[in-house]
């Protein structure tokens, strides 16, 4: 009974120490995939902040150029205003000019008309 006790005892170690041999190639292997995992993280984020560092680029000239617009626009509504003005200006004095005209040319109609009645008169 104490041989077979024995071999007992002797197969459990051994399949303690097999256990503990599996345990130890299982943490091995995780830490193994641990590092390859940060590698590739490093690697991705390598890439994520060149992307990210060529994304803030292009977000600041983005900025920079909505901002350069809108000084033109600003700048375009402005000179539009304004020539919108001074176009308003000229037709005002046109339609004045033409008011005075259509004045001038009724009062030389009148005199026309008056002239030839005074030389009815006469004759």
């Amino acid at each position: 009974s104490s041989g077979i006790n024995a071999e007992y005892y002797e197969e459990g170690e051994e399949e303690e120490e097999d256990e503990y041999e599996e345990d130890e190639e299982e943490e091995e292997e995780e830490i193994d995939e641990k590092t390859n995992q940060d590698e590739t993280r490093t690697t991705r984020s390598g890439i994520s902040e060149g992307e990210e560092k060529l994304r803030a680029r292009n977000e600041a000239k983005k900025a920079e150029l909505d901002e350069q617009l809108r000084d033109v626009i600003n700048d375009w509504r402005k000179q539009r205003a304004k020539e919108e003005a001074e176009l308003k200006k000229l037709k005002d004095q046109q339609a004045r000019r033409k008011e005075i005209r259509a004045e001038q040319e009724k009062k030389l109609a009148e005199r026309k008309r008056g002239g030839r009645e005074n030389q009815k008169r006469r004759i």
